[in-house]
């Protein structure tokens, strides 16, 4: 029944005759009433004069009529009550207030689909923003990990395996030069090398067929051009070559994925980060406006390339080993920044613009030479003899004792 009431109501406003436009007096009465309306909500005191002189206009106005001078009184009023309410604004108020908080969601959306409040739309778009972001993050993050773990285990085994080769290689050179009998140690020590060979042949193997299938995920998109494995003379390849273009390929996409990919998604979850955290207090204190949507609507895009622009001043060490040069430079920049890595600064960054700013600020306080001081000058004879001649002038004659 309540939905039929609401439809009702809803087409008999639509049938209804037009309404002539609102004068300008009106438009600000209503707009005074929702900041009469808000600082009664908030227990912000208003002057008792002002609020007769509002209510002493409405009547008039609805008579039909209204004078001057009590016009004048109006306008007086309601700058007054926006200077006792500050910094809540009927810019803040529209953007967060509900005229049809009493409906449901469906009918609301079969009147008006738009009808919900500024400050409701943007907190709806801004949670998906911040949601999708943070499971792209998580695919993305967990994806690299999986590559770099192989990468670094495919090298780890090459290591074991060339050590394990040079022992079994000493250890026949040892046994071709003597006359050792089968009971001799180092024919057991030269069995346990085979064996730790063939295990460690066995992991590698492991491990390249599944970086090739890691690279599949990646170079199944396509996005520049094909790769060595998607073209048919691949499989002539001999197969330590295959594993080392597969090997070759994963590293160029980790550095790729670790140096631009992923400081633009931790730049973005921080922008995200600070919206979330700023939105609900400004909706609570009715400061939310038209104004704060289009700052946070840039602040989404600032977070990306804050972070791509720190990422180009540091570098990963699972990546590239910084020399000693870059590591004077950064010790200079900021000495608390060397605690952190080059993710969670991106992440700062996205976080808080001021911080990149401050960041730059000190590269260029670092970078730029201290002025060379000049020395005094030294005074001229003449201008010292001139100079006497003139205090001397000047001071009174001597008396007689």
């Amino acid at each position: 029944m309540d939905y039929i009431k609401q439809l009702l109501a809803a087409f008999q406003k639509l049938k209804g005759k037009p309404t002539p436009p609102e004068t300008e007096i009106e438009r600000a009465l209503k707009n005074l009433r929702l900041l009469i309306y808000s600082a009664s909500e908030n227990a912000i005191s208003i002057s008792d004069e002002h609020l007769l002189t509002v209510m002493e206009c409405k009547k008039l106005i609805s008579e039909g009529s209204i004078p001057p001078a009590k016009e004048a009184n109006f306008w007086i009023a309601y700058r007054s009550i926006a200077e006792e309410v500050h910094p809540i604004t009927i810019s803040s108020i529209l953007a967060t207030y509900d005229p049809h908080q009493g409906e449901t969601g469906f009918i609301r959306r079969i009147i008006n689909p738009s009808a919900a409040p500024l400050s409701r739309r943007c907190a709806a778009q801004y949670k998906l923003i911040s949601v999708a972001t943070l499971i792209l993050l998580i695919a993305v993050q967990v994806y690299w990990y999986i590559g770099y773990t192989l990468t670094n285990d495919i090298s780890a085994q090459n290591r074991q395996l060339s050590d394990l080769q040079t022992q079994l290689y000493q250890v026949q050179i040892e046994l071709e030069n003597s006359d050792a009998s089968r009971v001799d140690p180092r024919y057991q020590r030269l069995s346990e090398l085979q064996i730790g060979i063939q295990e460690h042949s066995d992991w590698k193997d492991a491990a390249v067929n599944h970086l090739q299938n890691w690279n599949t995920v990646w170079s199944s998109m396509d996005l520049l051009t094909l790769q060595p494995w998607q073209i048919e003379t691949y499989s002539s390849f001999p197969t330590e070559v295959q594993r080392r273009i597969q090997f070759v390929a994963a590293g160029n996409i980790l550095q790729a994925i670790s140096g631009y990919i992923l400081p633009i998604l931790y730049g973005l979850i921080g922008a995200c980060f600070y919206i979330l955290r700023q939105l609900p207090k400004e909706i609570e204190d009715l400061t939310f406006s038209m104004n704060s949507y289009i700052g946070y609507s840039l602040r989404m895009a600032q977070g990306p390339l804050a972070g791509i622009i720190i990422s180009y001043f540091f570098t990963s060490e699972q990546n590239v080993t910084p020399n000693a040069n870059s590591a004077i430079q950064f010790h200079n920049v900021d000495s608390n920044l060397s605690a952190l890595g080059p993710l969670a600064l991106c992440f700062l960054a996205g976080y808080s613009i001021e911080f990149l700013f401050k960041f730059l600020d000190r590269i260029l306080i670092a970078a730029t030479p201290l002025p060379i001081s000049k020395p005094a000058k030294r005074p001229n004879k003449n201008t010292y003899i001139t100079e006497n001649k003139r205090q001397n002038s000047k001071r009174p004659p001597p008396t007689d004792s």
